[in-house]
Order: structure tokens, then sequence, then C-alpha cells
């Protein structure tokens, strides 16, 4: 038997990518404000403005600094492929919805005896079929 993935599957999907991309542009934002930093702390160094806390504090934003480059290193071939499928992308949110629709319809599906009657107490009339052709 096939392996279905259902409309929640595929929305999920979409929320982690759609929620990559946010946290991709804010890794953006913040290496742009580490790089700033970085150049404000070398200066500081070249003037023989810093004392050991200012060297501990340009350590740390280096180490945030490459985290920040990780992470942008990391997402960018999921982000490039959004940005040149971005129709597809796109069409995927109407494609949950349709899923959702079809998931709802076998949900609520029920069957009606072709053949066989009920007589209301929960006993099925299995003699209402005369066997002739129809």
């Amino acid at each position: 038997m096939c392996k279905t993935i259902s409309s929640e599957q595929v929305s999920e999907f979409v929320k982690n990518v759609l929620q990559l991309k946010n946290e991709y542009k804010v890794a953006e934002a913040n290496l742009s404000l580490a790089d700033k930093r970085t150049c404000d702390f070398q200066h500081y160094l070249e003037f023989g403005l810093c004392d050991d806390k200012m060297l501990e504090e340009f350590t740390q934003n280096l180490r945030a600094r490459r985290g920040f480059k990780d992470q942008i290193y990391l997402s960018v071939p999921l982000i490039d492929w959004i940005e040149k499928n971005n129709k597809a992308f796109g069409a995927l949110a109407q494609v949950i919805g349709e899923m959702r629709k079809r998931e709802k319809q076998l949900a609520n599906r029920i069957y009606t005896p072709r053949v066989v009657e009920n007589d209301g107490l929960g006993h099925m009339n299995y003699t209402a079929y005369n066997g002739e052709g129809e």
C-alpha cells in the first residue's frame, strides 16, 4: 500500500520553509550589524582604545558573526530555490486547500447500500435483492 502525505504535513513543510526564510533575513541583518561592530572594534584596537572587557566583547561579537554566517551559508540553497520557484511554492497553498477538502470528504463519507435494506432496527434484509437483472 502506498504511503500518503497529509495536508497537515505539507502545511508544516510550508510553515517551516517560511520560518527559515524569516530567520534568513534576520541572520542577514544580524550579520550586517556584527560586521559594523567588528569594524568599530578594529578601529578601537588600531588607536589603542581597547581594554580587556572590550577585547572580550570583540571575541563574543566574532563568534556571533560566525554563527550568522554559518546560518546564512546553510540556508542559501533553499532560499535560492524558493526565489526561483516562487510561483510553484505559492501554489502549495492551493494544493493544501484541495487536500484538506478531500480529507474532509473522506472523513464524512458514508456507505449507502445498493441492494441490502435496513429495517430500522439495525437488521439488514438481504432478501430484498431478488437476484434478477436490474
